[in-house]
């Protein structure tokens, strides 16, 4: 995977002679209670070093627990200012609720199709920050598993992200 992306976003000619801000925002989850995962953390370190070899300031977080979300989020939209370029990557598990995507953190006891709104990062959160922020360039990245890991407790979600 860190090949594909090193060939499809070449960022290291694209600053030269740039003063352009560089922010990301890198997440891997995959010490879950429920359904853990093998590589979301592998991935998401080597996205983080490798966009911090090309400029990126960033904001990493691996096996997001609940308390972390609201630090996380103002962290990383205090880093970003209008024109800059955001680039968010998840690795983890993703689920879908109401045609609306989102990740949930490690330690998320998920009873309900309610919880995973309380226990999750909302895909759409993340696109309002940007928005809100002005970026000039945002490239959403996601590796999410779409089984859901919390089938027998939310009947009605048969898989992941949409």
């Amino acid at each position: 995977m860190l090949i594909a992306f090193a060939f499809c976003f070449n960022f290291s000619h694209a600053a030269e002679g740039s003063q352009e801000r560089r922010v990301a925002l890198v997440v891997g989850n995959a010490k879950y209670e429920t359904s853990p995962l093998t590589n979301p953390t592998n991935d998401s370190a080597d996205i983080a070093a490798k966009l911090k070899s090309y400029g990126f300031d960033v904001v990493y977080r691996e096996n997001l627990k609940m308390r972390q979300i609201g630090s996380m989020l103002r962290e990383f939209k205090t880093k970003l200012t209008p024109g800059a370029t955001a680039l968010v990557f998840y690795a983890g598990h993703g689920l879908q609720v109401r045609g609306e995507n989102y990740f949930p953190v490690v330690d998320a006891d998920i009873q309900s199709e309610e919880d995973i709104q309380n226990q999750s990062v909302s895909l759409k959160q993340l696109m309002d920050i940007l928005e809100e922020s002005k970026t000039r360039t945002n490239i959403v990245l996601l590796d999410a598993c779409r089984n859901n890991p919390f089938g027998r407790k939310t009947r009605s979600l048969s898989r992941g992200l949409a």
